[in-house]
């Protein structure tokens, strides 16, 4: 009943080992911009903090704190959070499907094969070498 979202969250159990601010700290968030699949933002911290990102929870984001990857975790159930040390830092969330660009790789390889054949049997047809 004392639960106020303004200053606590839920994680999971996996967090456990991976979070180390364990008291409120004063964030502040400028300069964010949104795009379809990334977010970035300049946030300032007076001591480690969690940030909350209202963006559902899904396997294929990432976060980056000052460009190098940090552990993103499902918080409030459904939501996306990540920790960051205390100081001012560029953060960015972007939505990086791995599988979609293989199955791309696989797909243009495939076609370019593909055209390969096509060009060789139809120099064959004509009569040429």
């Amino acid at each position: 009943t004392n639960f106020n979202p303004r200053t606590e969250m839920w994680l999971l159990r996996e967090a456990r080992g991976v979070v180390t601010a364990t008291n409120a700290a004063k964030v502040t968030v400028t300069d964010a911009t949104f795009a379809a699949h990334r977010i970035t933002a300049t946030v300032a911290a007076d001591a480690p903090a969690l940030v909350l990102v209202a963006q559902i929870y899904h396997h294929n984001w990432r976060a980056y704190v000052d460009a190098q990857p940090v552990t993103l975790l499902r918080a409030d159930l459904g939501l996306q959070a990540f920790q960051i040390p205390a100081g001012i830092h560029q953060i960015r969330l972007a939505y990086e499907d791995r599988s979609f660009y293989f199955g791309a790789a696989v797909s243009l390889i495939t076609l370019f094969g593909c055209g390969v054949v096509w060009f060789l049997t139809g120099r064959s047809r004509n009569g040429q070498p």
